[in-house]
Protein backbone atom coordinates (compact mmCIF):
# COMPACT_ATOMS: atom_id res chain seq x y z
CA UNK A 1 0.00 0.00 0.00
CA UNK A 2 1.35 3.17 -1.33
CA UNK A 3 0.96 6.28 1.09
CA UNK A 4 -1.36 7.71 -1.26
CA UNK A 5 -3.92 4.41 -0.50
CA UNK A 6 -3.39 5.29 3.00
CA UNK A 7 -4.49 8.64 2.88
CA UNK A 8 -7.56 7.45 0.47
CA UNK A 9 -8.49 5.31 3.35
CA UNK A 10 -8.71 7.84 5.71
CA UNK A 11 -11.84 9.80 3.40
CA UNK A 12 -12.96 5.67 2.31
CA UNK A 13 -16.65 6.28 4.53
CA UNK A 14 -17.29 9.54 2.07
CA UNK A 15 -16.42 7.72 -1.16
CA UNK A 16 -18.03 4.70 -0.07
CA UNK A 17 -21.35 6.99 0.76
CA UNK A 18 -20.78 8.38 -3.49
CA UNK A 19 -20.71 5.02 -4.59
CA UNK A 20 -23.59 3.81 -2.77
CA UNK A 21 -25.51 6.69 -4.48
CA UNK A 22 -24.30 7.01 -7.50
CA UNK A 23 -25.10 3.13 -7.83
CA UNK A 24 -29.00 3.97 -6.81
CA UNK A 25 -29.93 6.84 -9.14
CA UNK A 26 -27.62 5.12 -12.55
CA UNK A 27 -29.55 5.07 -14.97
CA UNK A 28 -30.32 0.90 -16.45
CA UNK A 29 -29.15 0.46 -19.98
CA UNK A 30 -31.63 0.68 -22.51
CA UNK A 31 -32.58 -2.85 -23.52
CA UNK A 32 -33.68 -1.25 -27.20
CA UNK A 33 -29.97 -0.94 -27.86
CA UNK A 34 -28.29 -3.54 -29.81
CA UNK A 35 -26.47 -6.46 -27.55
CA UNK A 36 -22.91 -4.79 -29.05
CA UNK A 37 -23.87 -1.23 -27.96
CA UNK A 38 -25.10 -2.25 -24.72
CA UNK A 39 -21.66 -4.10 -24.40
CA UNK A 40 -19.65 -1.20 -25.63
CA UNK A 41 -21.01 1.40 -22.86
CA UNK A 42 -20.21 -1.13 -20.12
CA UNK A 43 -16.71 -1.83 -21.56
CA UNK A 44 -16.10 1.84 -21.66
CA UNK A 45 -17.51 2.31 -18.15
CA UNK A 46 -14.64 -0.54 -17.08
CA UNK A 47 -11.97 1.34 -18.74
CA UNK A 48 -12.78 4.60 -17.02
CA UNK A 49 -10.79 4.80 -13.85
CA UNK A 50 -7.24 4.14 -16.17
CA UNK A 51 -8.64 6.86 -18.84
CA UNK A 52 -6.75 9.68 -16.76
CA UNK A 53 -3.55 7.42 -16.52
CA UNK A 54 -3.49 6.81 -20.40
CA UNK A 55 -4.34 10.52 -21.22
CA UNK A 56 -1.25 11.29 -19.11
CA UNK A 57 0.60 8.30 -20.60
CA UNK A 58 -0.17 9.74 -24.08
CA UNK A 59 0.74 12.80 -23.47
CA UNK A 60 4.43 11.57 -23.41
CA UNK A 61 4.36 11.61 -19.40
CA UNK A 62 5.82 9.07 -16.90
CA UNK A 63 6.49 8.47 -13.24
CA UNK A 64 10.49 9.00 -11.92
CA UNK A 65 11.44 12.52 -13.28
CA UNK A 66 9.79 15.01 -10.72
CA UNK A 67 8.77 15.17 -7.29
CA UNK A 68 5.40 16.63 -7.46
CA UNK A 69 4.18 14.76 -11.15
CA UNK A 70 5.29 11.56 -9.01
CA UNK A 71 2.87 13.09 -5.97
CA UNK A 72 0.15 13.29 -8.69
CA UNK A 73 0.76 9.93 -10.17
CA UNK A 74 0.46 8.02 -7.21
CA UNK A 75 -2.33 10.15 -5.81
CA UNK A 76 -3.91 9.20 -9.50
CA UNK A 77 -3.19 5.48 -9.50
CA UNK A 78 -4.84 4.90 -5.62
CA UNK A 79 -8.04 6.78 -7.06
CA UNK A 80 -8.32 4.47 -10.23
CA UNK A 81 -7.19 1.23 -7.87
CA UNK A 82 -10.12 2.51 -5.59
CA UNK A 83 -12.37 2.40 -8.60
CA UNK A 84 -11.21 -0.62 -10.18
CA UNK A 85 -11.20 -3.00 -7.08
CA UNK A 86 -14.80 -1.81 -6.07
CA UNK A 87 -15.97 -2.96 -10.13
CA UNK A 88 -13.87 -6.27 -9.55
CA UNK A 89 -15.62 -7.01 -6.19
CA UNK A 90 -18.99 -6.27 -7.97
CA UNK A 91 -18.12 -7.95 -11.04
CA UNK A 92 -18.83 -5.62 -13.47
CA UNK A 93 -15.30 -4.98 -14.81
CA UNK A 94 -15.88 -6.82 -17.69
CA UNK A 95 -12.47 -9.21 -16.82
CA UNK A 96 -10.47 -6.01 -17.30
CA UNK A 97 -9.88 -5.17 -14.02
CA UNK A 98 -6.59 -7.81 -14.14
CA UNK A 99 -4.54 -6.01 -16.54
CA UNK A 100 -5.67 -2.60 -15.43
CA UNK A 101 -4.64 -3.19 -11.67
CA UNK A 102 -1.06 -4.64 -13.70
CA UNK A 103 -0.85 -1.44 -15.48
CA UNK A 104 -1.51 0.90 -11.96
CA UNK A 105 1.59 -1.45 -10.21
CA UNK A 106 4.03 -1.01 -12.66
CA UNK A 107 3.26 3.06 -12.35
CA UNK A 108 3.83 2.92 -8.92
CA UNK A 109 7.04 0.68 -8.72
CA UNK A 110 8.00 3.64 -11.62
CA UNK A 111 7.93 6.17 -9.36
CA UNK A 112 11.08 7.73 -7.94
CA UNK A 113 12.46 7.70 -4.67
CA UNK A 114 12.36 11.12 -2.94
CA UNK A 115 12.59 12.88 0.47
CA UNK A 116 10.28 12.58 3.65
CA UNK A 117 8.55 15.78 2.28
CA UNK A 118 7.04 14.08 -1.00
CA UNK A 119 5.01 11.56 1.47
CA UNK A 120 2.99 14.72 2.60
CA UNK A 121 3.28 16.03 -0.83
CA UNK A 122 1.38 13.07 -1.86
CA UNK A 123 -0.99 13.32 0.67
CA UNK A 124 -2.40 16.55 -0.26
CA UNK A 125 -2.40 15.82 -3.75
CA UNK A 126 -4.73 13.35 -2.87
CA UNK A 127 -6.84 15.58 -1.24
CA UNK A 128 -7.07 17.95 -3.94
CA UNK A 129 -8.32 14.92 -5.99
CA UNK A 130 -10.93 14.22 -4.10
CA UNK A 131 -11.90 17.87 -3.23
CA UNK A 132 -12.13 18.27 -7.11
CA UNK A 133 -14.18 15.20 -7.21
CA UNK A 134 -16.26 16.57 -4.65
CA UNK A 135 -16.83 20.17 -5.91
CA UNK A 136 -17.94 17.83 -9.58
CA UNK A 137 -20.44 15.50 -8.01
CA UNK A 138 -21.83 18.82 -6.52
CA UNK A 139 -22.02 20.85 -10.19
CA UNK A 140 -23.31 17.45 -11.32
CA UNK A 141 -26.18 17.81 -8.98
CA UNK A 142 -26.86 21.44 -9.64
CA UNK A 143 -26.85 20.81 -13.28
CA UNK A 144 -29.53 17.72 -13.03
CA UNK A 145 -31.45 19.39 -11.41
CA UNK A 146 -31.48 22.26 -14.10
CA UNK A 147 -32.65 19.65 -16.34
CA UNK A 148 -35.73 18.33 -14.73
CA UNK A 149 -37.67 20.10 -17.24
CA UNK A 150 -36.41 19.37 -20.32
CA UNK A 151 -37.36 16.72 -22.69
CA UNK A 152 -35.18 13.56 -22.22
CA UNK A 153 -33.69 12.07 -25.74
CA UNK A 154 -35.56 9.18 -26.67
CA UNK A 155 -32.68 6.57 -27.24
CA UNK A 156 -29.21 6.62 -27.23
CA UNK A 157 -27.63 7.24 -30.40
CA UNK A 158 -25.31 4.33 -31.00
CA UNK A 159 -23.12 6.23 -33.50
CA UNK A 160 -21.72 8.31 -30.36
CA UNK A 161 -20.13 4.92 -30.09
CA UNK A 162 -18.27 4.81 -33.33
CA UNK A 163 -17.43 8.16 -32.86
CA UNK A 164 -15.71 7.64 -29.78
CA UNK A 165 -13.90 4.29 -29.41
CA UNK A 166 -13.42 2.29 -26.45
CA UNK A 167 -9.83 2.16 -26.83
CA UNK A 168 -9.24 5.81 -28.11
CA UNK A 169 -6.98 6.47 -25.50
CA UNK A 170 -5.16 3.39 -24.83
CA UNK A 171 -4.38 3.60 -28.93
CA UNK A 172 -3.05 7.07 -28.34
CA UNK A 173 -0.70 5.88 -25.10
CA UNK A 174 0.88 3.22 -27.24
CA UNK A 175 2.25 5.98 -29.46
CA UNK A 176 4.76 7.46 -26.83
CA UNK A 177 4.86 5.11 -23.67
CA UNK A 178 8.37 3.12 -23.75
CA UNK A 179 8.03 0.96 -20.69
CA UNK A 180 7.60 -2.83 -22.14
CA UNK A 181 5.28 -3.68 -19.00
CA UNK A 182 2.80 -0.86 -19.22
CA UNK A 183 2.47 -1.22 -23.22
CA UNK A 184 1.82 -5.23 -22.49
CA UNK A 185 -1.32 -4.26 -20.16
CA UNK A 186 -2.36 -1.77 -22.90
CA UNK A 187 -2.30 -3.70 -25.44
CA UNK A 188 -4.12 -6.67 -23.64
CA UNK A 189 -6.92 -4.12 -22.68
CA UNK A 190 -7.31 -2.84 -26.61
CA UNK A 191 -7.20 -6.53 -27.76
CA UNK A 192 -9.63 -7.54 -25.07
CA UNK A 193 -12.12 -4.23 -26.40
CA UNK A 194 -11.50 -5.09 -30.28
CA UNK A 195 -14.09 -7.56 -30.81
CA UNK A 196 -16.98 -5.35 -29.83
CA UNK A 197 -15.41 -2.24 -31.73
CA UNK A 198 -15.83 -4.59 -34.61
CA UNK A 199 -19.01 -5.40 -34.22
CA UNK A 200 -20.14 -1.86 -33.22
CA UNK A 201 -18.75 -1.51 -37.30
CA UNK A 202 -20.84 -3.51 -38.38
CA UNK A 203 -23.83 -1.93 -37.33
CA UNK A 204 -22.79 0.71 -40.10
Amino acid sequence: MTVADDQLARIGPELDAWDREDASSAPGLDDRLPHCAREGLALLEALRPIIPIAIRLGAGQAPGNDAAEDASWTASVALARRDLLAQQSARTDHGLAGDSLRLLDRIDSMVGEWSDDWEELARRRVDELVDAARRGKQRGQQLRGQRQDVEPQSRFNVAWLLRHPTDHYLRLAMRTVNDSQCRARIENQIARVAPNDEELCGLV
